[in-house]
């Protein structure tokens, strides 16, 4: 696994142990909108597959649904090892 995937994975998974989860979902789009540039060189499949999900999944965010929306998120982090290389 490379740094900047583990990176990707880490910004995920945080997601279930923060307080402020609707504050959070933004902060996902922020960095996948920023910060994997590195991700596009070194696993273009798993940056575009996160790419194609990330901002819609974070802008469906419902504080009122936050089990649902973490049981996907975990769905999606599950789809994004698959694209992982050893």
């Amino acid at each position: 696994m490379t740094a900047i995937e583990n990176d990707v994975l880490n910004v995920l998974e945080k997601a279930f142990v923060v307080d402020d989860l609707w504050k959070y979902a933004l902060d996902i789009q922020d960095y996948f909108a920023d910060e994997t540039d590195q991700l596009e060189i070194d696993n273009p499949e798993m940056d575009d597959y996160l790419q194609d999900v990330i901002p819609e999944f974070t802008d469906s965010f419902d504080n009122t649904k936050k089990k649902q929306w973490l049981h996907e998120l975990r769905k999606i982090i599950d789809h994004a090892k698959t694209f992982i290389k050893d």
